[in-house]
C-alpha cells in the first residue's frame, strides 16, 4: 500500500478550497485527485526545471478543474431536462398494463444472467457506458447482448397478444 505524504494531502485540500469546494464535495474531490497523484511519477530529467511541488500543483489543479467542469455539465443537463419537463402541457403519467408487466418479467427471467443484469441496469436508467464500466466487459459484449435481448423480445411479440 502506498502512502501519500501529508504535504501532498494539504496541497490537494488547499487547492480544492481555493476553487470553492467544501464539505463532502471537498472529500470526494480529494479522493479522486489522490488516485491521480498515486499514478503520477515525477522525472526531474523531463520536468523542464519544474520541482515536484510545481508538477503536483499542476496535476492537482488540472484534475480539480476537470471535476468542476463535469459537475457544471451535469447541472446543465439537469436544467435542460427540467426545462423539457416544464414545457409539457400535461404531466406525464405512466399507464401500466399489469398483464404486459408480468409478461415482461417472465420474458426477462428467461434470459441468461448477464442479459438480465443489462435489462435491470437499463430499467434503472443507466447508460451503456455505465453498464460497460460496472460489468467490466467490452462494448462489443454489451452490443451483442442487446441484440440477443432484442431478438428475444421480438420473438415473444408481446404487443400482439391475444386478448
Amino acid at each position: 500500500m502506498t502512502t501519500i505524504e501529508p504535504w501532498i494531502i494539504a496541497l490537494i485540500r488547499r487547492r480544492a478550497k481555493r476553487l470553492g469546494l467544501k464539505g463532502q464535495d471537498l472529500e470526494d474531490a480529494q479522493q479522486d485527485v489522490i488516485l491521480d497523484v498515486l499514478a503520477f511519477s515525477f522525472d526531474a530529467a523531463k520536468s523542464n526545471g519544474a520541482t515536484l511541488s510545481t508538477a503536483l500543483t499542476a496535476l492537482v489543479d488540472r484534475r480539480l478543474l476537470r471535476i468542476l467542469r463535469d459537475r457544471r455539465r451535469y447541472k446543465k443537463r439537469l436544467e435542460r431536462l427540467n426545462e423539457t419537463l416544464d414545457t409539457r402541457s400535461e404531466p406525464a403519467v405512466l399507464q401500466v398494463d399489469h398483464d404486459l408487466a408480468f409478461d415482461l418479467q417472465a420474458a426477462v427471467a428467461q434470459l441468461p444472467p448477464r442479459e438480465q443484469a443489462i435489462c435491470e441496469a437499463l430499467s434503472r436508467g443507466e447508460s451503456l457506458a455505465e453498464i460497460v464500466r460496472r460489468m467490466e466487459c467490452g462494448w462489443n459484449t454489451i452490443y451483442k447482448s442487446l441484440e440477443r435481448i432484442r431478438q428475444h423480445f421480438v420473438a415473444l411479440d408481446l404487443d400482439h397478444r391475444q386478448p
